[in-house]
């Protein structure tokens, strides 16, 4: 549902290198042992599928924290550019296109010992080590705490997303430095390629869409604790027999409702009439945001659609609309930073 991204590399950079060696080695294709006038490749290609699915899982284990191993790749002929590139500039197959991120989507990812600023910092440069120090203070301007926030150790909740603190300082499960790079990391791997995605398909974007006749939708599931993967569940589960917690019946049919709706007719809203769209609705939940009059296709200064619930129990479904390109604080800016930063330093 959502698009990732990683630092991207060449093909036949140092780092897509070291990952094929060392997976080599994993699979004992990197020995003196291997057959004299072989290649590893050849030993790769006739090592048994046990001993290579091991080895993968091996080297992802051990690869940069928050990373994988294996990444895409620019070749020069499937992947011909960067994709924050390749998507704006060419034709897309498809006519729609509909995505979405999680709140809080970058804790799994992210060592959760960051403090200071300091902190900050070294593990920005960890996981961005191309990054220089003017590029470093660019991110700084965005991503620094606002006055109010504590480095460490505040209160933890979840942003409303249009009114601060954000969540570039603050959410329910952590704040501060930590949050600041939770929240980093989240936009630069899943939701500003979201956004890309989005914008690929929308005709005020992409020149390319306009002549195309596609569109695209925008949405972020903001159910706490909102952490990658929370929303497959309610997006699965039968929704009438699953146990409701935060998401009841009728917030789990909509958000069914909406992806069947654009999987067979490739348009996600809820029609005319939302409420009466979405078998299991009860008195409190209120889903017409995500009709058809609400939730337009993306555009510049998109409706992005928000999925929560009420902040107190009974749980009920409260969809809105937002501005996706001011949402969270200006999330649309740091989106183009990290446009600008990867094409510069390769990132």
């Amino acid at each position: 549902m959502s698009a990732e991204t990683v630092p991207h590399r060449a093909y036949d950079d140092i780092q897509p290198s070291q990952s094929y060696y060392d997976f080599a080695r994993r699979a004992g294709c990197l020995t003196d042992t291997v057959t004299a006038g072989s290649t590893v490749f050849a030993c790769l290609q006739a090592a048994d599928s046990r001993t290579l699915q091991k080895a993968s899982a091996d080297a992802g284990l051990w690869s940069h924290f928050g990373q994988w191993a294996f990444l895409p790749v620019t070749d020069g002929t499937l992947l011909r550019q960067r994709p924050t590139e390749q998507l704006l500039r060419g034709p897309v197959n498809g006519e729609r296109m509909l995505t979405g991120n999680n709140a809080n989507e970058g804790n799994y990812f992210v060592r959760q010992n960051i403090a200071t600023e300091a902190a900050f910092r070294q593990w920005l440069l960890y996981d961005y080590p191309l990054l220089s120090e003017a590029d470093v203070a660019e991110v700084l301007k965005l991503y620094r705490l606002p006055d109010g926030v504590a480095a460490s150790g505040g209160p933890r909740f979840d942003s409303n997303g249009l009114t601060p603190p954000f969540a570039t300082a603050v959410s329910n499960h952590t704040s501060g430095w930590q949050q600041a790079a939770n929240n980093l990391y989240a936009e630069t791997t899943f939701v500003c390629p979201a956004y890309w995605l989005a914008d690929a398909y929308a005709a005020d974007r992409n020149p390319q869409a306009a002549r195309g006749g596609k569109r695209s939708w925008r949405y972020q599931f903001s159910v706490p604790n909102a952490f990658h993967g929370s929303d497959m569940a309610p997006l699965l589960d039968d929704s009438a027999t699953a146990a409701p917690g935060k998401m009841n019946v009728g917030f789990r049919a909509a958000f069914q409702t909406l992806w069947a709706n654009f999987i067979v007719g490739g348009d996600p809203t809820l029609g005319a009439a939302p409420a009466s769209a979405v078998r299991g609705l009860v008195e409190g939940d209120d889903v017409v945001a995500a009709g058809a009059a609400t939730w337009g296709a993306w555009t510049k200064g998109g409706a992005m659609l928000n999925l929560n619930v009420t902040n107190s129990m009974p749980y009920r479904a409260r969809f809105n609309v937002v501005d996706g390109d001011k949402w969270e604080g200006g999330r649309r800016e740091r989106c183009n930073l990290w446009v600008k930063l990867g094409a510069a330093a390769n990132l």
